[in-house]
């Protein structure tokens, strides 16, 4: 194995397993390091993922699914305020998709266990998705959807028509959470989502 620091936090390292070698690398940058060996020398071009550095304000969540850095906020405010806080500070409403679903659902149950949400008349949170006026589908603000069999939605939802999404105990077993259309002129908490 061949470790080499780059610099502060920056590691790069090198397996050589005798079939090609597996590199790990830990870096944000993109150039090009050889390393010798008595039969060879091997140049590698490293795949780069970016680190995620979360906006201030932001915790980074590195659970359950891909990382990602959010804010939970209590104040009650209407699906359209909601989203306009989380525009103000470069970031959106929350989306449940496949990624970030895992980390969002454990950020939102520890969330929901700390204790009642203060915006009657719902306790739930906000998301980044709406439904559609004319069918049982919800889109996300990034114009994913969200089907009406989605087994997220709680029982006899969707509603029909220009609802906001948000997250929230199921009405038969608060230990559950589940995806609801509430109107949009409600309150709610919020959950900011920083994406990649």
């Amino acid at each position: 194995m061949y470790i080499r620091q780059l610099g502060k936090g920056v590691v790069i390292k090198y397996i050589n397993d005798n079939n090609g070698g597996t590199f790990t690398d830990q870096t944000t940058s993109t150039s090009t390091w050889s390393t010798t060996s008595a039969r060879s020398t091997t140049t590698i071009q490293p795949t780069v993922e970016p680190r995620l550095d979360c906006k201030a304000g932001y915790v980074l969540y590195t659970g359950l699914g891909t990382p990602f850095c959010y804010r939970y906020d209590t104040k009650c405010l209407t699906w359209d305020e909601a989203q306009k806080v989380c525009q103000t500070e470069g970031t959106d409403l929350a989306v449940l998709d496949a990624q970030s679903l895992p980390g969002l659902g454990d950020i939102m149950n520890r969330i929901f266990q700390a204790g009642p949400r203060i915006c009657p008349p719902s306790n739930g949170i906000w998301i980044g998705a709406m439904t559609r006026v004319d069918d049982f589908v919800a889109e996300y603000i990034d114009g994913t959807t969200i089907s009406s069999s989605n087994p997220l939605w709680q029982d006899g939802y969707p509603f029909i028509g220009n609802q906001c999404v948000q997250y929230n105990t199921d009405v038969n077993d608060q230990r559950k959470l589940r995806i609801v259309t509430q109107r949009c002129d409600f309150t709610s908490a919020i959950v900011c989502q920083q994406r990649r």
